[in-house]
C-alpha cells in the first residue's frame, strides 16, 4: 500500500523519517517495507526471499533499542505529507483483535474476550483515505493488552479511565499529523467510526477542530439532536471560560482597588502625623 509512489521510493522516505539508533536499522526497515508491500498477505517466512532474510527480519523486530511508536513515527510523517493541499481526507478508525490463543507458552498476551482461554493483542488504527476511497496510510496506531477479563464497570468514570478513550486519541493523533503542514495546506478531515465511537467527548473534539464525522449511532436520538447537543456543550464550555476570565479580571480589579485604598490610608496617616 505505497500510495501513488513507487514502492522503493516510498519505503526509502519512511525509513529516512524513522527514528533509529543505528542507520543500519533504517536500511533493514526499508528492505522490510519493500518485501511486505510486495507480499502483503504473506507471513514473514514467505514474504522474505530466503531463511537468512527471514531471520534478520525477526532480529529487527525483536530489537529492544526501539519500540512500535518509533517505527510508526516515520510512517506517520510521510503519510501527513500525502495530505498536503487535499480538500477532504477521510480517517477510518477501528480496533483489530489479534488472537493467539493457540500459543500456550507465549508471554505478553492479554485477554481479548470474556473467555479466560482467549488471549492476544488489541490494536486501534486510524487510516487516512482519499475521497475516492484510495488508502493513503496510517496516521495513528496503538497496541495494548488487557491484564484483566472484561467486566461491567461504572459508566460515570472519566473517559481517560476507559478503553474507549482510544477513539479520542485517534482524533487527536490525526490532528497532530496536520500540524506538520502549513495551515493553508491542511485538509478537512471526516472521521469514520462504528457505534463505539458515539461518545460526547469525541464529537465535541471533532466539532471544536472544525472537522466532520460519520459515526454509526449508538444512542437512540436524532443525529441533529446529537450535533445540537455537542454545539450546546461547546457553547456552554465557552461561556464558562468567559465567565471564569471575567471573574479573574474582577478579582484582579478588586485587589488593585484594595491596594489603592491601603496606599491612600497610609498617605493620610502620614499627613496626620506631620
Amino acid at each position: 500500500m505505497a500510495t501513488s509512489l513507487p514502492t522503493t521510493l516510498w519505503a526509502a522516505q519512511v525509513a529516512a523519517a524513522t527514528r533509529s539508533p543505528d542507520v543500519r536499522l533504517n536500511t533493514r526497515m526499508q528492505q522490510l517495507l519493500v518485501h511486505f508491500d510486495n507480499k502483503p498477505r504473506d507471513a514473514i517466512p514467505q514474504a522474505m526471499n530466503d531463511a537468512h532474510q527471514a531471520e534478520a527480519s525477526y532480529r529487527f523486530l525483536a530489537n529492544d533499542r526501539f519500540d512500535a511508536d518509533d517505527l510508526l513515527a516515520g510512517l506517520k510523517t510521510v503519510t501527513a505529507q500525502t495530505l498536503r493541499c487535499q480538500s477532504v481526507v477521510y480517517v477510518a478508525h477501528d480496533t483489530t483483535t489479534f488472537s493467539y490463543s493457540s500459543l500456550k507458552h507465549t508471554t505478553g498476551l492479554g485477554y481479548i474476550s470474556d473467555s479466560e482461554t482467549a488471549r492476544g493483542i488489541l490494536c486501534h488504527s486510524s487510516l487516512a483515505l482519499r475521497s475516492n476511497g484510495v488508502a493513503l496510510h496510517l496516521l495513528h496506531q496503538h497496541y495494548w493488552v488487557r491484564d484483566e477479563l472484561p467486566v461491567p464497570r461504572p459508566q460515570q468514570r472519566p473517559l481517560e479511565d476507559k478503553e474507549s478513550v482510544k477513539w479520542l486519541q485517534g482524533v487527536e493523533a490525526a490532528e497532530a499529523a496536520l500540524a506538520e503542514l502549513a495551515e493553508s495546506e491542511r485538509p478537512r478531515l471526516i472521521h469514520l467510526m462504528d457505534r463505539e465511537g458515539d461518545i460526547y467527548e469525541v464529537l465535541d473534539k471533532i466539532v471544536s477542530l472544525g472537522h466532520g464525522a460519520i459515526i454509526r449511532r449508538y444512542q437512540e436520538c436524532l443525529a441533529s439532536q446529537r450535533v445540537s447537543f455537542v454545539h450546546r456543550l461547546a457553547a456552554t464550555r465557552q461561556r464558562s471560560a468567559v465567565a471564569r476570565a471575567s471573574g479573574a479580571r474582577s478579582r484582579a480589579s478588586g485587589a488593585r482597588s484594595r491596594a489603592s485604598g491601603a496606599r491612600s490610608r497610609a498617605s493620610g496617616a502620614r499627613s496626620r502625623r506631620s
